[in-house]
């Protein structure tokens, strides 16, 4: 039986990948989106107050 997977490493000499930049968030996703869309939006989602949820955003 041979080693398991989890045991072998990597070959040597590889280097390893260099990290990745976090994207840039958007100030405000639902920037533009009316309030009748965004409780249609937070229904469809299973919201528990969906029309409180649109007021606030």
């Amino acid at each position: 039986m041979g080693t398991p997977a989890s045991v072998v490493s990597d070959s040597p000499g590889r280097a390893a990948p260099a990290p990745r930049a976090r994207k840039r968030a958007s100030a405000n996703i639902f920037q533009g989106v009316g309030l009748r869309e965004l409780r249609s939006l937070f229904r469809r989602g299973g919201a528990d107050r969906p029309e409180e949820r649109a007021r606030l955003v």
